[in-house]
């Protein structure tokens, strides 16, 4: 009985040491199991590590660009402003040119004028050159006007022709023209202002320095009641 009993717990404990042999088999495989396991989930963690910085990054870099689109649409804008500041100065220029040149046109025009008025001044002064030196006929050698032989009279008064210096009625002598010796225009008789008016037209200065006040008075109208000389 004890030899059996002896055989059976020896079968039992060799049937123990195989089994703990295969456990410890087992152990080791997942052992190994557990260590592969650890070494991808270590690679892993690395990875989602890298992932994650560099989504960061990119979300840095999102950022950046948001802020840099940003400023190029503000300066977009201020170009945009620039572009219809520059259209403006560009149509006031071309306003500015066109209204210079306008200018220069009129001051051409005008320097031709003045060359003509100052040449046909010369002329006129030259014309009535011979009159300036006439002798100034005093008031009380003359009674009678020296054309039409009126009387000179309250209502009939005297006046000196400034071109030849004879006393004349105010009919005889209502023309005005610029003399040499005047700087505006004077009264002149009949004759000096036909002649001078004739020299005048024979230089080109006809329309020039020359009225006449003939229509303007009525002699007998009695608004002339002075004797002076004018």
């Amino acid at each position: 009985m004890l030899t059996e009993t002896i055989e059976k717990l020896d079968e039992k404990i060799a049937v123990q040491e195989t089994e703990l042999k295969s456990g410890h088999e087992v152990m080791r495989s997942l052992g190994v199991e557990i260590a592969e396991k650890e070494l991808k989930i270590s690679t892993l963690e690395g990875d989602l590590r890298i992932e994650r910085e560099w989504r960061q990054s990119l979300q840095d870099a999102v950022v950046k660009d948001k802020e840099r689109i940003s400023e190029l649409n503000i300066e977009v804008q201020r170009l945009q402003f620039l572009g219809l500041e520059m259209e403006s100065f560009r149509k006031e220029n071309s306003r500015l040119l066109i209204l210079c040149k306008e200018q220069e046109n009129t001051l051409v025009e005008m320097g031709i004028r003045l060359s003509e008025s100052t040449l046909r001044m010369e002329d006129l002064r030259e014309a009535s050159k011979g009159f300036v030196e006439a002798q100034w006929t005093d008031d009380k050698d003359v009674k009678d006007c020296m054309r039409c032989s009126k009387e000179f009279s309250l209502t009939r008064r005297k006046h000196h022709c400034r071109a030849y210096g004879k006393i004349f009625c105010s009919i005889c002598s209502d023309n005005l023209m610029q003399l040499a010796s005047s700087a505006k225009p004077v009264r002149t008789c009949d004759s000096c202002y036909a002649s001078l008016l004739q020299r005048f037209s024979s230089s080109g200065t006809s329309t020039l320095f020359q009225t006449s006040e003939r229509g303007t008075r009525n002699e007998d109208s009695g608004s002339e009641n002075s004797f002076t000389t004018r």
